[in-house]
């Protein structure tokens, strides 16, 4: 008798625990995630060389932290609507010519932001579906700016800024899982902006971007 009440007792849990994994899946989700981020801008320097005389010194920075935040429907357990705001880490470029007489400084900086809305198509793992791959795809309005900053001795000379916004293609992957008697699935999302044009010949141009986040959502459903 004591066997047969712990073996129902155990299939019940097991039971429980299932349907609790399943129902953090469809309805309304939000949260955020934060990772790494890199703008795909120019390999290149901002000068190949420098006047007879002097001497060049140059620097550039691609890539660092960035962040999300989002807000998603999932109509069931295999499809889902998401928005999201992300924010790339900047792209940083400095040159510094030196003569005897001046000190000549260049910096040229890149932000990215960009607006997302995608559709995402999950493949349930395991019996109890906490774990899931995904795929995403949709569109990004991407809001693209770089500026550039001279100064002689410590002198603004010039300054100029060129800014772009324009609707691009993002795609991606990822796995999540959902945390049992909870409503809070966590992922780890990769996902890709393709830009435009040239970053290398074009000063107009919008850099692809990779960003791979850790993500925490609350389920409301």
């Amino acid at each position: 008798m004591k066997k047969i009440v712990s073996i129902s007792v155990t299939a019940l849990c097991l039971a429980l625990l299932s349907n609790v994994a399943l129902a953090a899946l469809p309805g309304m989700y939000a949260g955020a995630g934060i990772g790494l981020s890199k703008q795909l801008t120019s390999t290149d320097f901002i000068f190949n060389s420098s006047p007879v005389g002097t001497t060049l010194e140059q620097s550039r920075q691609n890539g660092g932290l960035g962040g999300r935040v989002f807000a998603g429907f999932n109509f069931n357990e295999y499809f889902g609507l998401e928005g999201s705001y992300a924010r790339f880490n900047d792209s940083e470029y400095k040159s510094t010519i030196t003569s005897p007489v001046s000190t000549y400084v260049a910096n040229l900086d890149y932000t990215m932001n960009t607006y997302n809305l995608v559709g995402k198509a999950y493949l349930p793992l395991g019996e109890t579906r906490n774990f899931n791959l995904y795929a995403l795809g949709g569109v990004a309005y991407v809001n693209s700016q770089s500026d550039l900053k001279e100064t002689i001795n410590n002198v603004t000379i010039s300054k100029d800024s060129v800014t772009n916004n324009k609707f691009r293609p993002v795609y991606g992957l990822g796995a999540s899982y959902d945390i049992p008697a909870s409503n809070v699935t966590t992922n780890l999302e990769f996902s890709h902006t393709q830009g435009l044009g040239n970053v290398n010949t074009s000063s107009t141009a919008i850099p692809d971007a990779n960003m791979l986040t850790f993500n925490v959502a609350y389920n409301f459903g």
